[in-house]
């Protein structure tokens, strides 16, 4: 019998809808999507053996059922690297070509400010999926394909138009803030530290206090702080948009959106930033990454009027698909070996980087256990913290997945009278939606803690162990002496995104029982902890020097 494949869009994103219109939208279509899938295996299997690939969410219980997540946590990302950026080039040389004057900007390409991102979006939201499709019919070998997408021209429409309002609301909190009266006077030996997203703050202020005793100036520079140095942009913008419209007419693309109003905010960063150095005449610039509009415009800047850059990552692994290139600064500061290994293997010029540690480990808690406890409305000090690290549901880990593991983590924790469940939402992910999915699964047992009241770094110092998935969060409990799980529900290879797990950094299980019984160990066998954070401390040896207290210092050596 011959052999159809039917494909299905992944419902990811549209699972991720919210409000009152977005989640009744996200029901009906996942209901009608479902339907049609339906009806056509019945349909089809009478003429064919029939294979799907489809959304995790819709459960098919079939042998022949491939699901997105778990396929796609079985794709090397980076081998397609060059390719990725082969598209991202090739897009902007097209655009470019249709009036290359207006992407210049004092002689700085304005699309290299976003290039990366864009890069980023291309590769996670299309290109990685085309590279699945190919990879499942190389190993299916199917006679027919049929592609899936009910409703599909709504599901573009709405994605393209939620984009252009997560840019629209960009440029308009750039617009507001260059209103702002600019206070900044004139320091001498000005250093200017990027900090465009509030969790780099934990990597930026041991820097910041260590230089505010020296001879330099450490300066704060915000997305509002370098808009205030604009205060023309509205005038501009309104030109900028008029112009970049015009020149996009006849672009098409589904990422439009990003391009066009990252034209637009490109142009009046780097502006903005020409102006802050003119004003303050740096000594150094010092950023976390090379992805966002802030830290690529300065660091283009600081290119031009040869002020040496930093860019100091607190990252201990790079990203799967391996997009950041690590080259927008003069000099690059490191957690660990790992790392800088893979970026010369990449290609960057080992004379660039150095392992300096993690920044992240000289911010101590500032809270002691029992305050932690009554900011969460947890009475009883005795009781033992088991600390869950949320995350927000994504191609990797879909809401499935997501939903299994607050389940057995809700669940298996209630087993433990003398133990109180805690959930850590992650940074970008809002409490009240913890909440609502946790009622909805009727899980009323666990408490979830407020991102604005309580930091990583204390809730960590009053766990007695940690559940995750793969997150970054087992080097910095593993550095504060505390053990963790790895909840791997759908037993999918976590190692490929998080390595320090298979060399001991923690102890990965797969079902509700094992999770139980290392929840039990955890909670009191004190020999068994000891034994694993030694190992544990062991494997993060790579990714993360010891602390060692030196860190700001081999940071600072970068500056002189």
């Amino acid at each position: 019998m011959k052999h159809i494949l039917i494909i299905t869009e992944d419902v990811v994103k549209i699972q991720s809808f919210t409000g009152i219109l977005g989640k009744a939208y996200s029901r009906f279509y996942l209901f009608w999507l479902k339907y049609n899938l339906s009806i056509r295996v019945w349909w089809w299997k009478h003429f064919y053996r029939v294979s799907v690939l489809t959304s995790d969410c819709f459960n098919l219980n079939r042998s022949n059922a491939n699901y997105y997540s778990w396929e796609l946590s079985r794709i090397n990302y980076a081998d397609k690297r060059l390719s990725y950026w082969q598209e991202t080039n090739q897009i902007l040389s097209d655009i470019k070509s249709k009036s290359p004057e207006f992407f210049q900007e004092s002689g700085i390409d304005i699309t290299q400010v976003f290039k990366t991102r864009l890069c980023t979006n291309l590769a996670y939201d299309y290109l990685v999926y085309d590279q699945l499709y190919k990879k499942i019919c190389q190993r299916l070998q199917p006679d027919k394909v049929i592609y899936l997408n009910p409703l599909s021209w709504i599901n573009r429409w709405l994605l393209f138009w939620l984009l252009e309002r997560e840019y629209r609301l960009k440029l308009k909190r750039f617009l507001l803030s260059s209103h702002d009266p600019n206070k900044v006077g004139e320091y001498e030996n000005a250093v200017l530290l990027s900090l465009d997203f509030f969790r780099h703050k934990k990597t930026l202020e041991p820097i910041f206090l260590a230089l505010a005793k020296t001879k330099y100036t450490p300066i704060y520079v915000t997305d509002s702080l370098l808009a205030s140095f604009l205060p023309k942009s509205q005038v501009l913008a309104k030109e900028y948009l008029k112009q970049t419209q015009t020149i996009l007419k006849n672009f098409f693309h589904p990422l439009k959106p990003m391009i066009v109003y990252n034209l637009v905010l490109s142009r009046l960063y780097l502006q903005a930033a020409q102006n802050l150095f003119l004003k303050l005449k740096p000594k150094c610039l010092i950023v976390v990454s090379d992805l966002r509009n802030l830290e690529t415009s300065l660091c283009l800047v600081a290119g031009k009027n040869k002020v040496r850059s930093v860019m100091v990552s607190p990252n201990t692994l790079l990203d799967l698909a391996e997009i950041n290139t690590y080259n927008t600064t003069d000099f690059v500061a490191l957690p660990g070996q790992f790392i800088k290994d893979k970026l010369i293997k990449q290609g960057v010029a080992s004379e660039k980087l150095t392992v300096v540690g993690d920044l992240q480990t000289l911010n101590p808690p500032q809270l002691t256990k029992k305050q932690v406890y009554e900011l969460l409305g947890i009475k009883d000090l005795t009781k033992k913290l088991i600390l869950l690290i949320s995350f927000r549901p994504n191609w990797l880990i879909p809401l499935a997945e997501k939903q299994k593991f607050l389940e057995w983590s809700v669940r298996t924790a209630n087993k433990f009278p003398d133990a109180v469940l805690v959930i850590k939402p992650h940074p970008t992910e809002k409490r009240y939606r913890i909440l609502a999915e946790l009622k909805a699964m009727q899980l009323n047992e666990a408490i979830v803690a407020n991102n604005q009241k309580l930091e990583l770094v204390d809730l960590l110092n009053a766990a007695a162990v940690v559940v995750q998935t793969w997150s970054m969060t087992v080097f910095e409990a593993v550095t504060l002496n505390r053990p963790v799980i790895c909840l791997n529900p759908f037993k999918k290879n976590y190692d490929f995104f998080l390595p320090v797990i298979k060399q001991g950094g923690a102890v990965e299980v797969t079902s509700q029982k094992e999770l139980a019984y290392w929840l039990k160990v955890f909670l009191g066998d004190r020999q068994l902890i000891k034994q694993q954070l030694t190992k544990a401390q062991k494997a993060i040896v790579d990714f993360i020097w010891p602390p060692d207290g030196q860190a700001v210092q081999r940071v600072l050596k970068l500056l002189e």
